[in-house]
C-alpha cells in the first residue's frame, strides 16, 4: 500500500482555516498585522486623549484656546502561538482521517490558548463610569461615550457575576418590560 503525502501548503491552508474559523472574538478586537515580525518584540499602544474646546468666531478672529493631547503607552510583547503533534506513517495507514483530527485538536489547543488570554486582557478593564459602579446607568453612560446612532448590534462583555446584578437593577428591568410590550 502506498503512503499518502499531504503537501505542506494544504495542511497549512487548512489549519489557518480552522483556527480562523474557531477565533469568535474577531468583532471584538482591533487585529494589528504589522506584528509580523518575530516573538519577542515589544509593541507600545498608545491611547491618546485630545482636550481643547471649539470657539464660534468671527472672519479674521483668531482662537483664544489652544488644545492639547496626553497619552497612556502600555507595552505589550509579541508572542508566538503553536502546537506541534507527531505521527507515523503506519498511524495514516490504519486511520486517513489522523492528520485532520490531529490539526483539529492542536488547532483547538491554540484557539482555546488565545481565547483565554483575550479575555485576561479584557479583565484588566476598569470601570469609569460616573457612578463606578456596574449597572445599567454604566451601560448607558459607556453607550454615551462611544457616540453611536445605532446601537442595536452594540453588546457588553461582562463576567457571570456582574449578570445577575444587572439583570436585578430596576431600570434593566423596565427597559426590558418596554422591549416586551413594543415587540409584543
Amino acid at each position: 500500500m502506498a503512503n499518502t503525502v499531504y503537501s505542506n501548503k494544504i495542511i497549512e491552508a487548512k489549519a489557518k482555516d480552522l483556527l480562523t474559523t474557531a477565533v469568535n472574538t474577531r468583532s471584538l478586537m482591533s487585529v494589528d498585522t504589522s506584528l509580523a515580525q518575530e516573538a519577542g518584540m515589544t509593541k507600545t499602544i498608545n491611547v491618546y486623549t485630545y482636550n481643547g474646546t471649539a470657539e464660534e468666531l468671527a472672519a479674521g478672529e483668531g482662537n483664544t484656546n489652544r488644545g492639547s493631547i496626553s497619552y497612556v503607552g502600555t507595552d505589550y510583547t509579541v508572542k508566538m502561538v503553536q502546537q506541534a503533534f507527531d505521527y507515523q506513517d503506519e498511524d495514516f495507514m490504519k486511520d486517513n482521517s489522523i492528520v485532520d483530527n490531529m490539526l483539529k485538536g492542536a488547532n483547538q489547543v491554540m484557539v482555546n490558548k488565545m481565547s483565554a488570554d483575550f479575555v485576561a486582557e479584557l479583565a484588566k478593564a476598569t470601570l469609569s463610569a460616573p457612578s463606578a459602579t456596574f449597572g445599567y446607568d454604566a451601560i448607558v453612560d459607556g453607550i454615551a461615550k462611544l457616540n453611536v446612532e445605532d446601537e442595536s448590534k452594540l453588546f457588553v462583555i461582562i463576567p457571570n457575576a456582574w449578570k445577575a446584578d444587572l439583570r436585578k437593577d430596576e431600570d434593566y428591568k423596565a427597559a426590558r418590560m418596554g422591549e416586551v410590550i413594543y415587540n409584543g
